[in-house]
């Protein structure tokens, strides 16, 4: 990706969005195809300009997701944008970069463990006006069991 989805052109999108699936099928051997598609906010927010200046009626993000559904056979795949995956945030993660990635949301491929559920303790004072209340709980980071059922696309400048 050397733009972002929403500032792409209408034949530089259309190219884009054709070439996603192969790209995924091929990635996972050939055996499943996704049903998640996260990207960064910023051009999540973006692809609400129509598809084209001739067929100004449907958005780029309807034209994708139409697609992606149709092509999956799946009604219930999502695009989903999350901050996280904008350079300006991941910069901290030696990415660095807009991160784009197309994955099956299933727990056999990723999780993320919750082995101490968040737990509140009973709220106390020490002087009678300011209260305190202690809580818990752990999470652990996302585990990808398996690698080719996730497809990182990075937004490269050229």
């Amino acid at each position: 990706i050397t733009v972002p989805l929403s500032s792409m052109s209408e034949a530089q999108f259309t190219a884009f969005v054709a070439g996603l699936l192969p790209a995924y099928f091929t990635n996972s051997n050939d055996t499943t195809l996704p049903d998640t598609f996260v990207i960064p906010n910023s051009d999540y927010l973006g692809l609400g300009v129509p598809y084209s200046d001739t067929f100004p009626n449907i958005s780029k993000l309807q034209y994708m997701l139409d697609f992606l559904q149709r092509m999956t056979g799946n009604a219930n795949f999502k695009i989903l944008g999350l901050s996280y995956a904008q350079s300006s945030i991941n910069v901290s993660r030696a990415i660095s970069k807009n991160r784009y990635t197309l994955y099956k949301n299933d727990p056999d491929t990723m999780k993320l463990a919750i082995p101490v559920d968040f737990t509140m303790l009973e709220a106390d004072t020490t002087n009678k006006i300011n209260w305190q209340q202690a809580a818990y709980g752990q999470y652990s980071g996302v585990l990808v069991n398996r690698k080719r059922e996730v497809l990182y696309l990075d937004e490269t400048a050229t």
